[in-house]
């Protein structure tokens, strides 16, 4: 469903894994929108993570105009690795220019989840 906000409004998305038949124990996500329709909410983080999944950053978060990058991780307990559809974090900017139709935030191709299970592959 699209998500209508005025310009200076901010908007924000949950960012979902699904891990199938895997066991996910680290993610990279790039996420990439159009820097011209959004930036930054002044104090507030881009990109949260979700401590209660994934408490390890081990990389980032790393923001250019447009492009947002974190790498996050369960930690070293296999126990914690997730096996249902779970929350990752969220992604907070501020609509800077009004839009015309609509703008797609997607993810880059250095997005990528790795399992722990034998028969998991790095998607």
């Amino acid at each position: 469903n699209p998500i209508r906000t005025s310009v200076d409004g901010t908007v924000t998305f949950d960012i979902m894994v699904n891990p199938g038949t895997n066991a996910i124990s680290t993610v990279k996500l790039e996420l990439l929108y159009d820097p011209t329709k959004f930036g930054e909410v002044t104090g507030t983080p881009v990109l949260t993570p979700n401590p209660a999944t994934f408490p390890q950053v081990t990389e980032g978060p790393t923001l250019t105009p447009g492009r947002a990058i974190i790498g996050l991780s369960i930690g070293s307990d296999p126990t914690r690795a997730i096996t249902a559809i779970t929350k990752v974090g969220t992604l907070t900017l501020k609509v800077t220019s009004a839009i015309s139709a609509t703008s797609t935030i997607s993810f880059g191709t250095n997005s990528s989840a790795t399992s722990i299970t034998t028969t998991g592959t790095t998607a």
